[in-house]
């Protein structure tokens, strides 16, 4: 089952709706030079978190979430909203 689910496809699609042409794509962060380069990085993010181990997931979700308020692509009220979804103690 993936992490987080319902998150990740409404983080996914948040991207997509900005920018269309995203797809993911590693670089080295401290390459990105622009809005686009870092959408496509945050989508390779959201695919590769799910191999990895619930502590490692975690902390890729909450950098995923942060950048993508800080990019404008989502609200904090939206990211909390979401989160629940995913939580059994809604």
């Amino acid at each position: 089952m993936p992490y987080y689910p319902n998150l990740t496809r409404v983080l996914s699609a948040k991207i997509m709706l900005r920018y269309p042409n995203a797809s993911p794509v590693l670089k080295d962060v401290d390459t990105i030079t622009d809005d686009f380069e870092m959408a496509c990085y945050l989508l390779w993010m959201l695919n590769e978190l799910q191999k990895f181990y619930a502590p490692k997931r975690g902390r890729w979700m909450g950098y995923v979430q942060a950048r993508m308020e800080c990019l404008g692509l989502i609200t904090n009220a939206e990211n909390r909203k979401i989160t629940k979804l995913d939580l059994d103690f809604q």
